[in-house]
């Protein structure tokens, strides 16, 4: 595989993907797909799969028609400066509001399990500081050293799933029915918010090269996203049932805790709670780069480093003032976030490429002005 300079590939930046949601996908998805299809849960991530196929589609549309520009670049050639800027500067709030929720889930995660006595400003500065200093180098190092996490990851999910088997029970999966259908399909609009990180960091990281890829490597990562979700909803709904899953904030670390390989080893969350930490640091270096490129591109900056310092100031304040506890966090993230990141890393790229194509298509049929004298 060929590098080039300051450029990822679609693989990589697809890598980076999955990495990045796996944290949230395994701390969000049982809750929500138990709340809303009960035993039914692990069927949702199948038509998940199958929905948010459209999402790469659009994308793909995206790539075909404008190049390697940005989303900001494409708006602006579609709506002008005024109105790319304004939606650009709406994406930018919500990045910066949903780091700094990350962040807050990382340390209240690491403050309820393993580090119960400790204050949360120990656990944010490191953290924070590490972020940091990735946004301000290279995110094609991030990259490059993301395609080594992503097979760890991948490895320990599928070890967890292998010897959590005897311990699925059969009767808290069934019985699923055509009944079923409108809650898998409500449930899936959560699970598809969660993977809506997919279409932001595509449509927003301009160091990715030859986007149209995307149309193969972006099935091929719908598809391990679609598998991940499986194993968390399915391992989490088996084991402990819907009910449980949907009092429990944790849920799948609960399951995971249950697990023990061949009837000695057991502690596997402790491996779980590392794969979270490490997937809680790519996402919170790549929204910092986002962030900044964004930010480049609404005030026409020459260099985004800079500003990665300003923004980690503004998260760290932020995620100790947005919430009580993790309870509330919870609720939030169900009932209002993974529907906003939905609208944002969905319908508005849906809109956007449906009016581009109507402005595109009646500026063809628009008669040529002659030339003759």
């Amino acid at each position: 595989m060929g590098f080039e300079k300051g450029k990822i590939t679609v693989r990589q930046a697809m890598f980076l993907v999955i990495t990045v949601i796996f944290s949230p996908l395994v701390r969000i998805a049982p809750n929500f797909a138990a709340f809303h299809a009960r035993q039914a849960a692990w069927v949702v991530p199948i038509a998940s799969s199958v929905l948010f196929l459209i999402a790469i589609y659009i994308l793909y549309g995206f790539a075909k028609e404008y190049d390697d520009k940005d989303f900001t670049q494409i708006m602006e050639q579609i709506f002008g400066k005024v109105v790319s800027r304004a939606i650009s500067f709406m994406y930018l709030l919500w990045l910066v509001f949903l780091a700094a929720l990350a962040l807050r889930y990382y340390a209240e995660r690491l403050l309820s399990t393993i580090l119960p006595n400790v204050n949360i400003v120990v656990v944010l500065v490191p953290m924070y500081a590490v972020g940091w200093a990735v946004a301000r180098k290279s995110t094609v190092t991030l990259a490059r050293m993301n395609e080594v996490i992503i097979f760890i990851i991948a490895g320990t999910l599928a070890l967890c799933a292998l010897f959590a088997i005897p311990n699925i029970n059969p009767d808290n999966l069934l019985p699923v029915s055509y009944l079923d259908i409108k809650p898998i399909l409500s449930a899936s609009l959560g699970i598809m918010g969660v993977w809506s990180y997919l279409p932001i960091i595509f449509l927003f990281l301009p160091i990715i090269k030859n986007k149209t890829d995307v149309k193969s490597s972006g099935v091929k990562a719908v598809c391990y996203l679609g598998l991940f979700s499986l194993i968390s909803v399915g391992m989490a709904v088996g084991m402990l049932g819907n009910l449980i899953l949907t009092l429990t904030p944790a849920p799948f670390f609960v399951a995971i805790k249950q697990v023990s390989v061949l009837g000695y080893i057991e502690r596997l969350e402790a491996l779980i709670i590392s794969l979270w930490i490490v997937s809680d640091f790519v996402l919170l270096a790549l929204l910092i780069t986002l962030m900044g490129n964004i930010t480049k591109r609404i005030f026409n900056l020459q260099e985004e480093r800079p500003l990665a310092s300003a923004y980690v100031f503004i998260l760290f304040s932020l995620s100790l003032l947005m919430c009580r506890n993790v309870f509330e966090m919870q609720e939030f993230s169900r009932k209002i976030a993974v529907y906003i990141h939905f609208v944002l890393g969905v319908v508005v790229p849906f809109v956007v490429f449906v009016i581009g194509k109507i402005k595109n298509k009646a500026q063809s049929k628009m008669p040529k002005k002659s030339t003759a004298l």
